[in-house]
């Protein structure tokens, strides 16, 4: 249960952070910080602080995601991006030492998409999933241009806010675990595994160094749960999962039950973009973006549908008349003459499925270096123990 919700005030309740943060109430508390709702008074607005656990000062691995998060994200202008207004230090007060470092956040009222899935039963309809997912892309392609790629997208890292009719308004989180232009932490160097288990790359599954495509594999496995109820892999313990990553082709989308209606050029994106080969992925979340609006385009989607990102592609005007153009030649009044027709559904046929033999070649190429994956998989997984990288962190940066 959320804090606030239980009344609890938690023990910064009352206090005024450099004379301009007022901390009202705790409304929630993960593995490395608590958050609370405050007031800016300076500006009478909300916001949320989030302050380093105590016990944590004295762990440098910790401190340094804490201040990457800030330095990230101050770099970081997007409206999908989570707004990070100033950083501090806790005073001392009742005996207490401080100097905890803080974060004062925008604050989100509104429910992660982990827990808007929960509540829709594990997945969304197709437009949804897609609006969420382009938002994403538009976010974590501004990230790319700058060299920075997240290395933790998760549905506890995306949050679902109200802005203007846009009741799904995507605003994306933490970014403590993000790569810097230039940056060498000792995370990497050690080669470790990053991030949650279920949304990590092949090679991060790995511990090899990881790039844009990454990303872009952790959101084909978001929008691939999102549409099918599940993500491609899952398991009792991470180190399953992270098998699976490295060496199991996934489920084909369209061969689960929830996802049987995707349209083919949807799921089709959706699979390359879980490739083990990072080569084979779109090259960075913009891409990836084009290439889902593309699609949907092919699956005649209508182009209120899916609420294109104003800087995916362009401005909102140069996007839907593409869409637009495909919803128009479903209509009566312009069908297509049937010779056309039967062409088009020929070439939705043709491209539906790999041949046999595809998959069979794939079988033997995963086979062949299973061992090596395997091996590669348990050390990274034994170096990220040792650093404490793999522990789940609850989503606390928004209100509940």
């Amino acid at each position: 249960m959320p804090a606030e919700a239980s009344g609890a005030r938690g023990p910064y309740a009352g206090l005024v952070l450099d004379g301009q943060f007022r901390l009202d109430a705790l409304i929630g508390s993960g593995a490395m910080a608590h958050v609370y709702r405050a007031r800016q008074l300076v500006v009478e607005r909300n916001v949320a602080i989030k302050i380093l656990r105590t016990e944590l000062l004295g762990r440098a691995d910790v401190l340094a995601r804490f201040r990457r998060e800030a330095a990230i994200a101050a770099r970081l202008e997007h409206p999908h991006v989570a707004v990070v207004h100033a950083t501090g230090t806790v005073p001392s007060m009742g005996g207490q030492p401080g100097g905890e470092p803080y974060l004062a956040l925008e604050f989100l009222d509104g429910p992660s998409l982990a827990h808007v899935l929960e509540r829709e039963g594990g997945a969304l309809p197709l437009g949804r999933a897609l609006h969420v997912v382009l938002a994403l892309c538009d976010a974590l392609g501004e990230a790319h241009a700058r060299g920075i790629v997240h290395r933790d997208l998760k549905p506890e890292n995306v949050i679902l806010v109200h802005r203007g009719d846009d009741t799904d308004f995507v605003k994306l989180l933490d970014f403590g675990l993000a790569r810097m232009p230039g940056s060498a932490d000792v995370q990497t160097r050690a080669g470790a595994v990053l991030g949650t288990p279920r949304y990590v790359s092949p090679e991060g599954a790995q511990g090899r160094d990881v790039g844009p495509a990454a990303d872009c594999y952790a959101l084909a496995t978001l929008l691939y749960q999102c549409l099918a109820g599940r993500t491609p892999f899952d398991g009792d313990d991470a180190l399953q999962v992270l098998l699976q990553h490295a060496t199991a082709p996934p489920p084909e989308l369209t061969e689960l039950e929830r996802a049987r209606e995707v349209p083919e050029p949807i799921a089709r994106v959706v699979m390359q973009n879980l490739a083990k080969d990072p080569k084979a992925r779109a090259p960075e979340a913009r891409a990836l973006g084009r290439a889902l609006v593309e699609a949907a385009r092919r699956a005649q989607l209508e182009p209120e549908q899916i609420g294109l990102s104003s800087t995916l592609l362009g401005s909102k005007n140069t996007l839907t008349p593409a869409l637009g153009a495909a919803s128009a030649a479903r209509r009566p009044s312009q069908k297509p003459p049937a010779a056309s027709a039967a062409s088009a559904n020929d070439e939705r046929t043709a491209e539906r499925s790999p041949t046999v033999a595809a998959r069979r070649a794939r079988a033997r190429r995963v086979a062949a270096f299973c061992l090596y994956f395997v091996v590669g998989a348990l050390a990274a997984l034994l170096v990220a123990q040792g650093l404490g990288l793999l522990e789940p962190e609850p989503r606390v940066e928004a209100a509940p």
